[in-house]
């Protein structure tokens, strides 16, 4: 389980996050930093979908196995080609809430994936509810190149 770093506050202007498992660069940025982990330069299009939760208490660490970027949502996404990858973030402030940021190739693969795998997405979206407090999409960021 690998959480990539923590962060203050979604609504924080500042917050320490690591840039990404790539170059493990640490920047000091607010939260639109989050938005830029893989710049659009590298050649290739880019989908990236933002969630915030809030994990039970008596459940974050079975939460963060399961949201981490080795864990049961990276394990099914990996059944595509066109996944990315995931990164886990931690509130520096609330030990509940995290922020996970999946990539993609693009809108298309990832909405073609979902639709292809309905059944198995909802029964796992559905066991992982008994983790969270709170669940919410914060938004997504589309380069357009997909």
């Amino acid at each position: 389980m690998q959480i990539l770093a923590e962060f203050h506050d979604v609504w924080s202007t500042h917050c320490t996050v690591i840039h990404n498992r790539y170059t493990n660069t640490l920047l000091k940025k607010g939260w639109p930093a989050l938005f830029q982990i893989f710049p659009s330069d590298w050649g290739f299009a880019m989908y990236r979908l933002v969630w915030e939760f809030d994990a039970q208490p008596e459940r974050v660490a079975d939460f963060e196995k399961v949201y981490a970027v080795d864990g049961r949502w990276a394990a099914f996404f990996r059944q595509s080609p066109d996944y990315l990858g995931t990164e886990l973030y931690k509130n520096t402030n609330d030990p509940h809430r995290f922020v996970a940021v999946d990539c993609w190739r693009s809108r298309v693969a990832y909405e073609n994936f979902r639709k292809g795998n309905a059944d198995e997405y909802a029964k796992l979206d559905e066991w992982c509810r008994q983790l969270l407090a709170h669940e919410r999409m914060l938004g997504s960021t589309d380069d357009g190149k997909g």
